[in-house]
C-alpha cells in the first residue's frame, strides 16, 4: 500500500523542502500530491509558463525516494484570467455571480475556460511527460464541491443544444416535459431558459431533472477534455484520476459513474464516523470494482479538541481493509494564512512533528509490515444495494417530498443497519450482476428501468432475497407517474393490487406506523416518504408482515408483505421504514440466506477479508469506543482495547 501527503512547495521556502522530505521518509511516505491550486504559480501571466520551481521540488523529493502525483490547477483560475474573461465566472440558481478569492469559480460550459483548461493541462503534461518520478495525475480538484449549479448564459446556450440533441423536436420536448401544464410549451429552442430565479422549488420537475442531467454531462465533458489533454503526452501506464469527496457535501446532481472512464476512482475521506466512512469507501470502490481505488485526501489534522490522534491510525486501518491501494493525507504542514489556516497537518507550521505524526507512522509501519497481508486480500461481499442515479435526481426534483434526501436515506436507513450487522456491502448500478449476491436491497428506485421486473423475478426465483420499497419504478424516465400495464406487471410480481401512491409530509414523519407482527417484536415503527397503498391479491405464497395503525383512514392496510417466488423471497415495504426495522428484517433475511451477522456496537466495525486462494480469510475489527470490546469470532473470544484494532485470521 502506498502512503503519501498533499504538499505545496510554492507555499514554503525552498530550504524547508528538505526538512519536510526527511520527516516524510521517517513516517514511511513514498509520494507527495501537489499542484491543484497553483495555476498562478505555473502561469503567472497568460502564456508565460514557469515550471522551474516545481522541477526543483520534484527533483529534491526524488532524491529522498518520494514520487509525485501531479494535479492540474484548474479548480482555481487566477485573477488575470477571470478579469480578462469575466464570462467564465458561474452564476447560481438564485442569480448570484461568483468572484475570485475562493475556488471552483468557473462554468463547465464556458468555451473560453475550456480552452484555457486544455492548454494548461497540455503544457503540464508535455513538460512532465518524460519525468519518471511523476507516477499519477489528478484532474482538477473535488468536482461537485462547489455546492451550486451554474445557470449562466453559457449554460443556457449549451442546455438548448443538449435538449435539441436529446429530443430532436420542440414538440417532443413539450410532450416529455408535460409542458401543457402551466402553459410551459415552446415554439423554438431559443425560448428554453435555465432554472433561474427566486422560486425554483416549484418549477416543472421534468425540466429540473433534465437540467441536472445536463449539468452532469457538462462536468463529464469537461473532465474528458482534460483527460484527453493529459493523455496526448503522458505514458499510458501513468494513471489519471480525479478526487471526489463526501456525497453529503452538496446535492447529488452528477453521476459518479463517469469516473469509470478514468484509470482509477479516487475520493477524499474526512469522515471519522466508522459507518459513514465505510459507506463512502464501499460506494466509491464499487464504481470500478475491477481496479483498486485511491484515497487522495484523508484528514490528518487534529484540530477538534475532542479528537484522539489514534483516530488517524484506525482510519487508515479501515481505509486499507476496505480496499484502497493508496492513501494521501491532507495536509503535510499547517499553513498560517488563507481559508485553511486552522487545519492542522502531520507537522506544524514550523515543520516540527504534530500530534498526528506518531499515529501516521504507526499506521504506515504496521500496514507495510505485519499488516501488509491486507493488501493481498479481497472482499467477497454477499449483500448489494442498488444505486440508481436516475432515481436520485428524480427524488431531488420533487418539491412535495423534498424532505427525503436520496443519498442520506440510502446511508441512514439501509446502509447503516447493514454496517451494524457486520455485512459486507457492494453498491451496484441498476440491476447488474444480481446473481453474485445472496441479498439485495433496492430502496427508492422510483424510475422505471426496461427489463428490470423480469430480471428481478428471475433472480428471486433462483434463490435470491430482495428488500424493496413501495415507490419502485412508479415514475418514467421523464418524471411522469406510470399507470396501466406497467403497474399491472409489478402487481403480478409482488402479488398485490396497487391502489395509489401517496406521500407522508416532512412535518409528520410518523404519520404512518407499522403494526408489529411476529417478525417485528410487537413494536411499532415509523414510515416516511412515498407510501404505496395496496391490497393483497394472492395470499397462497404471501405473508403480510406489518399493517398500518395510524392514521386511522389507512389503518389495517398492508405496510409490508413477503412473497415467496421460486427458491427466493421478496420483501416489499410500502414506504421508507425506520432504520431499526430494516436492521431487524436484515438480520432474519441474512440468516435465511446463510450470511453470518454480528451485533456491532456504536463506534465499532468488522470487515471480512478473503485470501486470493479462497482457502482462508481474516477479520479486521476496529474499536473506537473508550472501553474494551469483547467479541466471539467463531470459537474464539476476542478482546480489543479502547481505540485499537485486531487482525484475526480465520
Amino acid at each position: 500500500m502506498l502512503f503519501g501527503s498533499s504538499y505545496y512547495p510554492e507555499r514554503w521556502h525552498k530550504e524547508e523542502w528538505k526538512k519536510d522530505a526527511l520527516y516524510m521518509k521517517d513516517i514511511g511516505f513514498t509520494f507527495i500530491r501537489t499542484g491543484e491550486f497553483a495555476w498562478s504559480s505555473f502561469e503567472p501571466e497568460e502564456g508565460n509558463y514557469d515550471f522551474k520551481w516545481m522541477d526543483e521540488a520534484v527533483k529534491l523529493f526524488k532524491s529522498y525516494g518520494l514520487k509525485v502525483i501531479l494535479c492540474t490547477p484548474t479548480a482555481a483560475p487566477p485573477p488575470w484570467l477571470t478579469s480578462k474573461h469575466p464570462d467564465i465566472l458561474p452564476e447560481t440558481m438564485e442569480g448570484k455571480p461568483f468572484v475570485p478569492g475562493e475556488r471552483r469559480h468557473y462554468c463547465f460550459n464556458s468555451l473560453v475556460y475550456r480552452e484555457h483548461s486544455y492548454r494548461i493541462a497540455a503544457e503540464m503534461a508535455k513538460h512532465y511527460a518524460e519525468n519518471d518520478n511523476v507516477i499519477g495525475w489528478q484532474i482538477d480538484n473535488e468536482f461537485g464541491g462547489e455546492e451550486f449549479i451554474c445557470c449562466c448564459d453559457n449554460c443556457e446556450n449549451a442546455f438548448q443544444k443538449w435538449l435539441k440533441s436529446k429530443y430532436k423536436t420542440v414538440g417532443e420536448l413539450n410532450k416529455c416535459w408535460g409542458g401543457i401544464f402551466f402553459s410551459f410549451e415552446f415554439t423554438d429552442w431559443s425560448e428554453v431558459n435555465v432554472p433561474h430565479g427566486h422560486n425554483t422549488k416549484f418549477l416543472n420537475p421534468s425540466f429540473k431533472k433534465d437540467y441536472l442531467l445536463f449539468c452532469s454531462d457538462s462536468m463529464r465533458d469537461y473532465i474528458r477534455l482534460q483527460f484527453e489533454a493529459l493523455r496526448k503526452y503522458i505514458p499510458t501506464k501513468t494513471p489519471v484520476t480525479t478526487n471526489r469527496f463526501s456525497l453529503f457535501w452538496g446535492d447529488l446532481w452528477y453521476d459518479h459513474a463517469m469516473d469509470k472512464e478514468l484509470d482509477v476512482v479516487s475520493f477524499d475521506n474526512y469522515d471519522l464516523e466508522p459507518s459513514l466512512a465505510a459507506f463512502h469507501h464501499d460506494y466509491y470502490r464499487s464504481i470500478k470494482p475491477e481496479r483498486p481505488y485511491w484515497v487522495l485526501e484523508q484528514g490528518c489534522g487534529i484540530n477538534d479538541i475532542w479528537t484522539d490522534p489514534k483516530e488517524l491510525l484506525l482510519q487508515t486501518i479501515q481505509t486499507a481493509a476496505r480496499g484502497a491501494e493508496l492513501v494521501c493525507y491532507f495536509s503535510w504542514r499547517q499553513i498560517n494564512y488563507g481559508v485553511e489556516q486552522d487545519l492542522y497537518g502531520a507537522v506544524l507550521a514550523n515543520g516540527s512533528p504534530g500530534d498526528a505524526f506518531s499515529s501516521l507512522k504507526s499506521a504506515c509501519t504496521w500496514l507495510n509490515g505485519e499488516g501488509s497481508v491486507i493488501s493481498q486480500m479481497e472482499r467477497h461481499n454477499e449483500v448489494a444495494i442498488v444505486f440508481s442515479y436516475e432515481s436520485s435526481v428524480t427524488w431531488q426534483t420533487n418539491h412535495l417530498i423534498s424532505h427525503v434526501k436520496y443519498v442520506s436515506e440510502m446511508y441512514e436507513t439501509f446502509y447503516t443497519p447493514s454496517f451494524e450487522l457486520g455485512l459486507g456491502v457492494d453498491f451496484i448500478r441498476e440491476f447488474q450482476n444480481l446473481s453474485r449476491y445472496k441479498l439485495v436491497l433496492i430502496p427508492m428506485h422510483i424510475v422505471e428501468t426496461p427489463g428490470a421486473v423480469e430480471t428481478l423475478e428471475e433472480y428471486v426465483k433462483s434463490g435470491g432475497i430482495v428488500i424493496i420499497t413501495g415507490d419502485f419504478m412508479l415514475k418514467t424516465q421523464n418524471n411522469h407517474r406510470i399507470y396501466g400495464e406497467k403497474i399491472n406487471r409489478m402487481n403480478s410480481l409482488f402479488g398485490i393490487e396497487h391502489e395509489k401512491l401517496l406521500y407522508i409530509t416532512g412535518d409528520k414523519p410518523t404519520a404512518v406506523k407499522l403494526e408489529a407482527c411476529k417478525c417485528a417484536e410487537e413494536k411499532e415503527y415509523s414510515m416516511h416518504g412515498y407510501y404505496n397503498r395496496f391490497s393483497v391479491k394472492n395470499t397462497e405464497d404471501l405473508t403480510v408482515k406489518a399493517r398500518v395503525t395510524f392514521p386511522d383512514i389507512h389503518a389495517g392496510s398492508p405496510a409490508a408483505i413477503e412473497r415467496k417466488i421460486g427458491n427466493g423471497k421478496l420483501l416489499l415495504i410500502a414506504g421508507l421504514p425506520s432504520a431499526q426495522w430494516v436492521k431487524h428484517e436484515l438480520k432474519h433475511l441474512a440468516a435465511d440466506a446463510g450470511i453470518k451477522t454480528f451485533e456491532m456496537l456504536e463506534n465499532t466495525e468488522i470487515i471480512k477479508l478473503f485470501r486470493k486462494d479462497g482457502k482462508s480469510g481474516a477479520y479486521v475489527i476496529i474499536n473506537k469506543q473508550n472501553k474494551t470490546l469483547n467479541m466471539d469470532i467463531g470459537d474464539d473470544k476476542i478482546s480489543i482495547p479502547a481505540m485499537d484494532y485486531r487482525f484475526v485470521e480465520i
